[in-house]
């Protein structure tokens, strides 16, 4: 059993400096969560996936389940200033990422559109555009699929991680961008590989 601090209500703290102190109504307050020691990132049913990109979604679920599981990530998330965590600490925020078991429907499509991946309020359909995920590496692939996946709330706890809209200063420490920023720090391809990629334990 894991013990999270949920926050009441969450601030994002757009365009300010320092983090203010949260107020009585703003206080975390404990859960409990139970756990089943390892958890599992899915990625089913796949829609208008080639059998290539297939092949690479794969690649890059084994590579998103190693990722978390990973000493690199716990250093790398710790030592992080996180923000829209809901009240959790960083270690809290590793322990869940960790333990929550959650599969996510994934949809390719093709836009011009500067967007790789994104999904829907309210739905757990993950989508992929095809514009960046074509060619890309599975440790790409994989930090945008697990960024997706962490905004999905999970059936036992209700949790998924938010971020700001617009690129502020502080998204970058928002949990799901935290996880692309450790997938740069641990996530290792081959040269000139796509699917020849590890990470570092």
């Amino acid at each position: 059993m894991i013990t999270l601090m949920l926050a009441l209500s969450s601030a994002t703290f757009a365009g300010s400096k320092a983090k203010p102190t949260p107020s009585q109504d703003q206080m975390p307050i404990p859960i409990e969560i139970p756990t089943t020691g390892v958890g599992h990132v899915g990625f089913d049913p796949v829609k208008n996936y080639s059998a290539k990109d297939l092949a690479a979604l794969r690649k890059a679920e084994v590579l998103s389940n190693e990722l978390l599981q990973s000493q690199c990530f716990s250093d790398f998330m710790i030592k992080r200033a996180l923000i829209q965590t809901g009240g959790k600490t960083p270690m809290q925020v590793v322990e869940h990422l960790k333990t929550r078991n959650l599969t996510v429907p994934v949809t390719m499509y093709y836009s011009r559109k500067n967007v790789v991946g994104y999904r829907n309020v309210g739905s757990p359909i993950v989508y992929t555009n095809l514009k960046f995920h074509a060619g890309s590496t599975a440790c790409a692939r994989a930090s945008n699929l697990t960024h997706e996946w962490s905004h999905v709330p999970d059936e036992t706890t209700g949790i998924g991680y938010g971020h700001d809209y617009k690129a502020t200063r502080q998204r970058p420490y928002s949990v799901p961008y935290s996880i692309n920023a450790a997938f740069d720090k641990c996530c290792v391809c081959a040269p000139k590989s796509i699917l020849d990629c590890t990470i570092v334990q």
